[in-house]
């Protein structure tokens, strides 16, 4: 071969190749059955929607999940810069391009061409999601630990009560992927206040999600998506 490039693949290059592969033996007319399928869908398509409407048409679960990794994180415009640096990768050596002759080269090339696409229903669940986690910290976690504290008499020799409070642990993760805690430590009321607001906020996103369905085709995007 000639015109070879050094080429320094990584890890997630062999993992997204061999996904591909995948793909690339999948019939073709399963496969454009999958993207009309996928074209066809309104709304707000999540990865779960997602993953079970390809398990629906695709029983091997190989495929359906090498087709979900495909669609849901392979954009129609990046199609062809992929497609360049899987050929830079066969032509930096001969026993690179025996692993991945001409002929599965140009199939692959042509199947991935059937697949992937610019979907509606995953675009806008895709920038939804990104929508949620432009602004502010997102909450990876809580917890509650209860307990009971001692309080002393003046010589601290003698225990004269108990005070139950209940530390509140938040986990989040900021806008630079690190994750941090924050604890709060509350009393019985300071705890049933919480509750109240949470519940009140509950009720004000669920009229919210209301009027919105009934405004918009799309709807509302649950948060957990």
């Amino acid at each position: 071969m000639s015109n070879r490039r050094s080429v320094r693949p990584t890890e997630h290059f062999f993992r997204m190749l061999e996904d591909l592969r995948t793909v690339a033996a999948i019939p073709e007319e399963t496969l454009k059955q999958l993207s009309e399928t996928l074209m066809s869908q309104s709304g707000f398509l999540s990865q779960e929607a997602c993953a079970d409407l390809i398990g629906s048409i695709l029983r091997d679960e190989t495929q359906g999940a090498a087709v979900f990794v495909t669609v849901w994180n392979l954009p129609e415009e990046s199609l062809p810069k992929l497609i360049s640096e899987i050929s830079d990768w066969r032509n930096a050596s001969e026993e690179n391009g025996k692993d991945l002759p001409d002929a599965e080269f140009s199939n692959l090339r042509s199947q991935l061409t059937i697949l992937v696409r610019d979907y509606p229903a995953v675009n806008r669940m895709q920038k939804a999601q990104r929508l949620m986690n432009v602004l502010g910290n997102e909450v990876k976690g809580i917890g509650f630990i209860c307990d009971a504290r001692p309080v002393y008499n003046k010589a601290h020799d003698e225990i004269e009560g108990l005070v139950p409070l209940t530390t509140f642990k938040i986990i989040y993760e900021r806008q630079n992927l690190d994750t941090e805690e924050i604890e709060f430590v509350l009393t019985e009321s300071g705890l049933d206040h919480l509750i109240e607001q949470a519940n009140e906020a509950k009720k004000k996103l669920s009229v919210l999600s209301s009027r919105v369905n009934t405004w918009l085709p799309g709807g509302c995007v649950k948060g957990d998506a």
